[in-house]
């Protein structure tokens, strides 16, 4: 979408995501304040740990803490799309703006650059939902997607595929329909680094 090519927008523009980019400043602006700041709420209820004052009891500063990450509890996916079957639409808006041909200028340069670096990329496709493939499926956004991944594995010979991963299993792996909670994000990681040590 517009606005999401994630912590870049905090900066400037790319030339893949910067359509309506002025539309957006306001939510950009609140996304970075959410990814910098605590939430007063969190203070008030002690949940925010590794907080430490130096010796002249001046500003709290961080130890070892994300500002990336946020808790994902799991989902009970099943009867989520059962109460709310609408929610199979979000297929749709991950493809927004993606043209049919597949532009890999920017993708290419980032891994030349890694090449001359000497600097060994993994690239993985996560795992994703039963109700996410069949949504690719069912609008139509499954070949769209499959040219993307055989282009990407013409130019690259790293490239994991996971995203059927435990397809016929899913219960508590997912936050939604893209992403893994963090239960299923730890057994995923521990999955895949012993796939990795084979």
């Amino acid at each position: 979408m517009p606005f999401s090519n994630h912590n870049f927008i905090f900066f400037s523009k790319d030339s893949i995501s910067n359509l309506f980019h002025k539309q957006y400043n306001k939510r950009t602006l609140e996304k970075l304040k959410q990814h910098i700041f605590y939430d007063i709420n969190d203070f008030i209820e002690n949940k925010v740990n590794n907080i430490s004052k130096d010796k002249n009891n001046r500003m709290p500063k961080l130890d070892n803490i994300s500002l990336q990450h946020h808790p994902h509890i799991s989902v009970n996916m099943d009867s989520m799309f059962i109460a709310n079957p609408y929610n199979n639409y979000w297929v749709n808006k991950y493809y927004y703006n993606l043209n049919k041909r597949v532009n890999l200028f920017y993708f290419k340069l980032f891994n030349d650059l890694c090449r001359q670096a000497d600097i060994k990329v993994i690239y993985i496709l996560m795992p994703k939902s039963k109700y996410y493939h069949a949504n690719l499926i069912q609008l139509n956004r499954y070949i769209i997607w499959e040219d993307v991944k055989d282009s990407l594995r013409h130019y690259i010979k790293n490239l994991h595929d996971y995203e059927k991963w435990k397809l016929e299993d899913q219960s508590g792996l997912f936050y939604d329909t893209v992403h893994l909670s963090d239960t299923g994000a730890i057994i995923f990681s521990n999955y895949f680094n012993n796939e990795l040590r084979k």
